[in-house]
This record gives structure tokens, sequence and C-alpha cells, in this order.
């Protein structure tokens, strides 16, 4: 049985600084978002999450950045769909 997690992006700077208009802007991840992101890779880990396996994100720097700080690196493949909540 394959298990799917979706997991959202680690705080951004415009999450930071109060700027929801980003939509598919490339805003980084805010100091806490990094910090986040690494916590999220530990996580997984203890959860017994394989960190072997394949991720994907958009194309957002946010996203991305998520996924390479928590761990998956070397494991990113990117989504052709990218879906605006607002």
């Amino acid at each position: 049985m394959r298990t799917v997690l979706l997991i959202r992006h680690a705080e951004s700077t415009g999450n930071r600084y109060d700027r929801h208009l980003f939509g598919s802007e490339g805003a980084p991840l805010s100091g806490l978002g990094q910090s986040q992101a690494r916590e999220l890779g530990k996580k997984l880990e203890e959860h017994g999450i394989d960190m072997n396996q394949r991720v994907a994100t958009s194309e957002l720097t946010r996203t991305q950045q998520t996924a390479q700080l928590a761990g998956f690196e070397n494991r990113i493949v990117y989504s052709l769909i990218h879906v605006n909540a607002m």
C-alpha cells in the first residue's frame, strides 16, 4: 500500500510580512520557515517515513526550499499542476 502525504510549505517571507497576495510569485522561506522545514524532516523520520522517496513540489521557490531543507534535496520532482487556493 502506498502512502501519500500532503504538506504545505513552511512560512515564507510573504506569510511573514502579511503579504497574502503572493500567489504564484516566488517568495522564499523566512528564517522561521527554514527552521520549520528542517523540523519537518526530523518529524517525518521519527514517524518512520522513508526519506528516500521522491517528492513532488510546485515550481514555487518556497515549496522547493521546504522539500530540500526537510531532507529530500536529491529526490524532488516538479508537479505540472499548480493550485491557487484563493
